[in-house]
């Protein structure tokens, strides 16, 4: 994936110290230091199962901004720094929001144009100084994310889908966990992400296979349902057709459609053939005294390999067979 900037520009704020700082000049992209680092951090995004998709609201102001940008109407830094000033007025009414600097990009994925907007929160960060001949360790609090740190904020606008991509976290604004990056700052609504689809099917099994209790292997059962489903549709999944296949008991299957509604998950998904089986594709068995067997669940049914048989006091005996050392 080659990723080609054409402008890129830092903005600082800073609600903390009400320190709001606007580059009257772009980013230097001809750097290897800055184009790497913008690089690396436009590629975690696009890969993180934590994206959400989303749409403009029609009255966004941001998405009226980014439009007269894209049309010519506006210039690159204007633009950004008007985006900030939205930022910077929900930021000075809700003192949790982290301090951050705001990176805003145009690029280009192959032939495709792109719009980010990355919101690099501030981290601690320890260092060194040296006066009067002393060595002495310091905390700053204003590092920016590069390695081992990750972007917990941002948005990236393609040109055409305008599907926007965003990552985010709640902060608390009156009292209330807020989703406050795409509800108040960018005015959409995103769909759930990977990440939290993924999470809510595997809330929902648990329960499921909780209340019934009887069924040792139904979360297997899902699993495998999952990533036959995955692979016959392309990597889209109907989980009603999940359901049909996975359980046998009609009551948990209604129970496990009816869950799956509260949580407010659409039942036809778009997940990916690969990220289902990286999620779905092990089956990890839990016993009472701690003993854990983990085993791909497509041998679930290969007697050839595991065998295993319930007992009348519902507890189950397993027996692996052919095991050589890999």
């Amino acid at each position: 994936m080659e990723i080609f900037i054409n402008h890129a520009i830092m903005h600082i704020v800073d609600n903390t110290r009400r320190e709001y700082v606007y580059s009257a000049a772009e980013l230097d992209i001809d750097s290897d230091m800055v184009a790497g680092f913008l690089d690396k951090h436009i590629k975690k995004i696009l890969k993180n199962s934590a994206t959400k998709e989303g749409l403009f609201n029609p009255d966004s102001q941001v998405f009226k901004l980014f439009s007269e940008f894209i049309n010519g109407s506006a210039h690159f830094t204007n633009t950004t720094q008007k985006i900030c000033e939205k930022l910077v007025e929900i930021m000075d009414d809700a003192p949790d929001i982290p301090a951050a600097v705001v990176i805003f990009a145009q690029f280009e994925v192959g032939s495709n144009p792109y719009f980010g907007i990355l919101k690099l929160n501030h981290m601690d960060c320890y260092s060194h100084e040296t006066a009067n001949s002393t060595n002495q360790i310091v905390k700053t609090s204003q590092a920016l994310p590069f390695n081992s740190g990750k972007v917990e904020e941002a948005v990236l606008i393609p040109y055409d889908p305008l599907i926007l991509q965003i990552i985010e976290k709640p902060y608390p604004i009156n009292g209330q966990p807020t989703n406050y990056f795409s509800s108040l700052f960018l005015e959409c609504i995103p769909k759930l992400s990977k990440k939290e689809v993924t999470k809510i099917i595997k809330d929902v099994t648990t329960e499921i296979a909780d209340k019934y209790a009887d069924d040792e292997l139904l979360e297997a059962r899902v699993n495998t349902a999952l990533i036959e489903e995955a692979i016959e549709k392309e990597g889209e999944i109907r989980l009603e057709s999940v359901a049909s296949a996975a359980f046998e008991d009609v009551a948990a299957r209604e129970d496990f459609i009816s869950m799956i509604r509260d949580y407010e998950l659409v039942e036809d998904v778009e997940l990916g053939e690969k990220y289902v089986v990286a999620q779905f594709g092990s089956y990890k068995f839990r016993a009472s005294n701690g003993i854990e067997i983990k085993f791909p669940v497509g041998l679930m049914d290969d007697s050839a390999i595991v065998q295993i048989a319930k007992n009348a006091d519902k507890s189950v005996d397993i027996t692996l067979k052919g095991l050589r050392r890999s």
